[in-house]
């Protein structure tokens, strides 16, 4: 809870309108010092990471004719342990519902392999949005019974659902249908002890969980046998000649599982040293695969012969989860220096099938790109941008743009630029002259900068600040963080509608331009915001 009535109207100051998601709505200290606050400005309301809240009153299930349980429109069955998730439905039965064998012993049992369940239009019938979040326990006959797996029957579609929030007790997952159950899926949370607020690169998931979740995928506790080098480098020794001192030990870590059908950018984090079989089978269009951790196992059939073809792996030149927010940044050529190791790293993904013209290595943080001019009716152009600044970067760099001879770098005067953050992800911001905005901006889910995909996951400090001619904008799944005065003196600006993804939203985002609605209390974290100048960043002429 906030620790006054001060501090509550303090970070109640612009609260957009939230379809779902955690929101997180911090006062600056600034404003916490106006509105009276002391060292207890921090205290918030907190919630887990967007995913099924244990302490949320559980639901109440009825017992359908046919033995199946409903409750708020979810179908479950008995199993082991629990309860399984099997399909979405009315409280009334289908004609073509039956009961999964052993559905009816009391306390055990298992959902059978494409149990059948409610109509495959349920999810119209329940209403199910863009966000289904799995209750972690369900009332059965007056007792708390945990949802321990998800074994959704076959023919069972919700169509609308893009991001599924799983609760930490679940034990047994099938992911073999959740693609075909959930066609337009981005992104599966699994509540966890964990705090989720750290990057995806820094392990936010506990090691020892049946499954967690981290960049939208699935994974699971394994063990590998890692090669440990002693005295050289193998990469190293390879090259001078000298025999490496190399022996193997068995690791505890995370393996991979599976990767939703929507995902177009992946975000491999340190703890995943394995990707099982079929892992990325159900993704319709993978662009980019960041591996921030050393890939030890990649199973065949993890994936597809065109993925392999086409998509890019990105090998970071340094890890951004050991890194402070002040670390230093490299670039390209200075990390394939600075770390030996990345041989061993590339070797792998090579082994798997990917081409080495795939492999890039060492791509720089903190770079910022070029302006993409933005249409009329408010998408970018075109949404491939070039580089044309990152910290560290040498006069006669050849991955970014240079000024002609005149001072003046070819891009759009005004529009759309990105950063590149040290997770790979990208921030958004307006460059240029913030009253020559059109009347709506839609902000693209992802950009491709050198031939590498990031998702949007951020909105800039003072993005759209003073564009007093947007009246509306979209915000698209997968932005998680709105930076301080993001949207400050924006005055016409309609209350915006904010995505799922959404985490955190400074309080200072929205300014007085707007007046949301109030958020509910149990969408608040104590998460801080990135509360950086847009003059911070680098400047280009």
């Amino acid at each position: 809870e906030a620790s006054s009535d001060a501090a509550t109207s303090a970070t109640a100051k612009a609260r957009p309108e939230v379809t779902g998601g955690t929101l997180a709505l911090t006062a600056s200290a600034a404003e916490a010092a106006a509105a009276g606050e002391a060292a207890t400005s921090a205290a918030a309301v907190a919630t887990s990471a967007g995913a099924a809240d244990a302490d949320a009153e559980a639901p109440v299930a009825h017992e359908r004719e046919d033995g199946m349980l409903v409750a708020d429109g979810l179908v479950y069955t008995v199993t082991d342990g629990g309860l399984a998730l099997v399909g979405f439905g009315a409280a009334s039965a289908a004609a073509q519902d039956v009961v999964p064998e052993g559905a009816a012993a009391e306390g055990e049992g298992a959902a059978a392999e494409g149990a059948a369940a409610p109509d495959a239009a349920a999810d119209q019938e329940v209403g199910l949005g863009p966000k289904l979040v799995v209750p972690a326990r369900v009332v059965v006959d007056g007792k708390e019974v945990p949802v321990v797996a998800v074994d959704i029957a076959d023919g069972q579609v919700a169509d609308a659902v893009t991001v599924l929030a799983l609760p930490q007790d679940i034990k047994d997952i099938k992911v073999e249908r959740l693609a075909s159950a959930f066609p337009h899926l981005a992104s599966v949370e699994v509540a966890s002890a964990a705090s989720s607020s750290l990057p995806v690169a820094a392990g936010a998931a506990s090691i020892r969980a049946a499954y967690s979740s981290s960049g939208g995928m699935l994974f699971r506790s394994t063990t590998v046998e890692a090669q440990a080098v002693g005295s050289h480098r193998a990469d190293l020794a390879s090259a001078t000649g000298d025999e490496a001192d190399v022996t193997a030990e068995t690791v505890e870590c995370k393996e991979l599982v599976w990767a939703p059908p929507a995902l177009v950018a992946a975000r491999i984090p340190v703890e995943c040293r394995s990707i099982a079989e079929g892992a990325f089978a159900d993704v319709r269009d993978l662009q980019t695969v960041v591996c921030f951790s050393t890939m030890e196992r990649i199973a065949e059939g993890a994936f597809t012969a065109a993925q392999k073809a086409n998509t890019k792996i990105v090998i970071p030149g340094e890890s951004a989860a050991i890194a402070d927010e002040g670390a230093q940044r490299v670039n390209a050529s200075m990390a394939l220096m600075q770390d030996a190791g990345q041989g061993e790293r590339r070797r792998t993904w090579h082994d798997a099938g990917f081409p080495s013209e795939n492999i890039v290595m060492g791509k720089p943080y903190g770079a910022l790109t070029e302006t993409l001019a933005v249409a009329p009716e408010g998408s970018v152009e075109r949404t491939e941008a070039q580089l044309v600044s990152y910290p560290g970067m040498h006069a006669k760099a050849t991955d970014v743009k240079h000024p002609d001879e005149n001072g003046k770098i070819d891009m759009a005067d005004n529009g759309l630029a990105f950063t590149v953050n040290s997770d790979m992800t990208a921030s958004v911001f307006w460059k240029g002259d913030p009253t020559a905005t059109p009347a709506h901006i839609d902000i693209p889910a992802s950009v491709v900068i050198d031939d590498v995909t990031y998702p949007v996951t951020e909105i800039a400090p003072n993005a759209f600040k003073g564009a007093v001619f947007l009246t509306s904008i979209t915000i698209p799944e997968g932005v998680v963080t709105i930076n301080s005065s993001a949207f400050a003196d924006c005055v016409n600006l309609a209350e915006p509608t904010l995505p799922t993804s959404i985490r955190q939203v400074a309080s200072s985002a929205f300014g007085d331009a707007v007046s949301p609605q109030d958020a509910d209390a149990s969408l608040l974290t104590q998460d801080s915001v990135r509360d950086v100048a847009q003059e911070e960043m680098p400047e280009v002429s």
